[in-house]
């Protein structure tokens, strides 16, 4: 389910950086409203990121979870211990 929500989202994003880019007039009339005409290459070079992050998020093993996996075993929380728990037991599951 993730890389089918990953792909569709990806195409979504690279869609509106296009029409950012070629500065198709509704986009560029919304932009004026909000009076982001000025940043408009820069949300579109963002979006751009975005797009190629989802693709390779789909091979790439995350970064992040690891290290969410020992924040939280050292935390004093209880619910973060409870977290912390939990997320050990499912990666040892998969």
């Amino acid at each position: 389910m993730y890389v089918v929500l990953a792909i569709v989202l990806a195409l979504v994003a690279a869609a509106s950086a296009v029409a950012k880019l070629t500065e198709q007039e509704t986009v560029m009339e919304g932009m004026r409203t909000v009076g982001a005409e000025g940043i408009v290459r820069w949300l579109a070079l963002a979006e751009l990121v975005g797009a190629v992050g989802l693709i390779v998020g789909i091979w790439v093993e995350p970064i992040a979870s690891p290290l969410r996996l020992v924040w939280c075993s050292t935390s004093s929380s209880p619910s973060a211990r409870t977290f912390a728990s939990a997320t050990a037991t499912s990666s040892r599951r998969s």
